[in-house]
């Protein structure tokens, strides 16, 4: 097994590189500061409008200009993955970016901005058959037709999308998380200023003007901290590099699959979008919801360590050092995988009630907790592989390789629509997230299968390690799942609570999440990994901070 007891093992290229867990828990709080105005935001929308027409319609508008934004020009996404995985063999973080590099930036930018306004004025332009396509025939032409009237106001966005990508992986390169983890948080801000400061009106269309708004500053904000870093921007076609330079040939090669395979994972939600527009009225709002209530812990999690290991396993790569790259690829998979049961646990048992605590207020009401939790109980069982599919789609990435991930996400949509068609019958919405997470699970399955036969003999040790683990945690969270039912169903709340239980809906919830995760936190202890270890070692001196401020507090 390998080890990964201390910091040292972590490759060190610039002394200007920080340590895994350092730039971890900086990513991560300010992902947290993010998600947690994101939620807020949520909040305020729902509070406003409920799950409703004007959510619907907004909602199914705003997937494109946010799979531009989000997805393609995201933390993570093509644009900004690709752009680590070449930039990063081209310069050292601890000099100024070189001619060739600088050239290449400029290529990508100018290449970048034509194609996005293009596609930025021919969405605007064909607003009304695109909803009509995207909605299908489950909505009314109501419906349908402010979704259109939004989709106008968002066109731009999709501009904006491409360069904050590009933006993103250039800053990445030279360790800057600041900006490219808080400026997501600019959106959230832009939004609920709107709502607070402008008149609300009932079609919602204040949401899509302040999107744009949030799109905006938040490119705005990437500029400076890039041109601190020297890199040097020109409109001069001459200070470009040609289309024939083999890092432009190299970019395009790793973008171009990428591109697509980001594309068919919208075309999943697509698919959801059609089978949900035939149930009921704000179903895709709750599934919406309830996507971004599952997003506010995993995303903070994945991205605090996937955007500082990324840079990581280009490096590995390119320097053939295996054994860094076999260590880093367990550390961005066995810390979270033992962290998603909990978290899972308490999703699944704790989440109608704190949807119902938190949201249900104004316009949102019983019937829209009801519709949210059923959507976010079953979405939660897509943690565990989650985590271990997108690592092993920038390991893939690392090895110039973008074509398999590609496939893998192109077999998905046959997989999605099959599951669809089974589950949403008997199910309704739970059916469209838990195929989500079935379709996730058998992502990760191939992606780390394709590459153990494609990379054996430098990866043999820690995917076979991968898989020992994974084995584990699926024995403790089936034993769980039958020890959760049969306390719940031997009548745990009535018997062992009554005393204190006086219809108390959240006592003996907590109560089973406790008995369960301390049931998993003892079995992992039996494990003995070093993850496990390194894990409780960063999180036991916060852990006795809150106790020692807590206790001073109390007396």
């Amino acid at each position: 097994m390998l080890s990964i007891e201390s910091e040292s093992t972590l490759p060190k290229t610039s002394k200007a590189e920080p340590s895994l867990w350092e730039a971890a828990k900086f990513i991560a709080g300010l992902t947290l500061i993010s998600k947690a105005l994101g939620a807020l935001r949520d909040w305020q929308i729902f509070h406003v409008f409920g799950a409703s027409v004007a959510t619907d319609a907004y909602f199914a508008a705003v997937q494109l200009p946010w799979y531009s934004l989000i997805l393609l020009g995201g933390l993570g996404g093509p644009f900004h993955s690709a752009v680590v995985a070449v930039f990063s063999k081209l310069i050292d973080a601890g000099k100024p970016p070189s001619d060739e590099a600088n050239r290449l930036a400029n290529t990508v930018f100018a290449v970048v901005g034509v194609v996005f306004m293009l596609a930025s004025v021919g969405l605007g332009l064909f607003a009304q058959p695109v909803m009509q396509a995207l909605m299908g025939g489950g909505e009314s032409a109501t419906t349908v037709a402010l979704a259109a009237q939004h989709l106008r106001i968002l066109a731009p966005v999709v501009f904006f999308g491409g360069w904050i990508g590009v933006f993103y992986g250039l800053l990445n390169v030279y360790h800057h998380y600041l900006w490219p983890s808080l400026s997501p948080a600019l959106m959230n801000i832009a939004m609920m200023a709107a709502l607070l400061l402008f008149p609300v009106d009932a079609n919602g269309l204040i949401l899509s003007y302040a999107t744009v708004l949030g799109a905006a500053l938040q490119c705005l904000m990437q500029v400076a901290p890039t041109l601190k870093e020297k890199w040097r921007f020109t409109l001069n076609p001459a200070g470009w590099a040609k289309l024939s330079d083999p890092n432009v040939k190299k970019l395009a090669i790793l973008i171009g699959p990428m591109l697509v395979g980001t594309t068919i994972g919208q075309l999943l939600v697509m698919v959801d979008m059609l089978f949900v527009s035939k149930l009921e009225e704000g179903g895709w709002s709750a599934v919406v919801l309830s996507n971004r209530l599952l997003q506010l812990p995993i995303g903070v999690l994945q991205t605090a360590l996937l955007v500082p290991l990324f840079p990581r396993f280009g490096r590995a790569v390119a320097d053939t050092d295996w054994l860094s790259l076999q260590t880093d690829i367990r550390r961005g998979i066995v810390p979270l995988w033992l962290v998603s049961i909990p978290m899972m646990t308490a999703i699944v048992l704790l989440g109608e009630p704190l949807i119902r605590l938190v949201f249900e207020h104004g316009a949102f009401n019983a019937r829209d907790t009801a519709l949210v939790s059923l959507a976010l109980s079953f979405q939660a069982l897509q943690i565990v592989p989650y985590f271990a599919r997108d690592t092993f789609i920038r390991v893939f990435y690392a090895f110039g390789n973008s074509w398999t991930p590609l496939w893998v996400s192109l077999a998905a949509i046959g997989v999605k629509w099959g599951l669809n068609s089974l589950l949403v019958g008997p199910l309704g919405l739970g059916g469209i997230t838990l195929s989500t997470g079935l379709v996730t699970l058998i992502n990760m399955g191939l992606l780390g299968s394709l590459l153990w036969r494609s990379h054996a003999d430098t990866l043999a040790t820690s995917l076979k390690g991968l898989a020992g683990v994974l084995g584990q945690l699926v024995l403790v969270t089936l034993v769980m799942i039958a020890m959760g039912w049969g306390l719940w169903q031997g009548g745990l709340h009535v018997s062992v609570l009554s005393p204190w239980y006086a219809g108390n809906a959240w006592l003996p919830r907590i109560v089973l999440a406790l008995v369960l995760v301390g049931f998993h936190t003892a079995w992992v202890a039996r494990l003995n990994l070093p993850e496990a270890a390194l894990l409780w070692g960063k999180l036991k001196p916060v852990f006795a901070k809150i106790f020692r401020n807590t206790k001073r507090n109390t007396q």
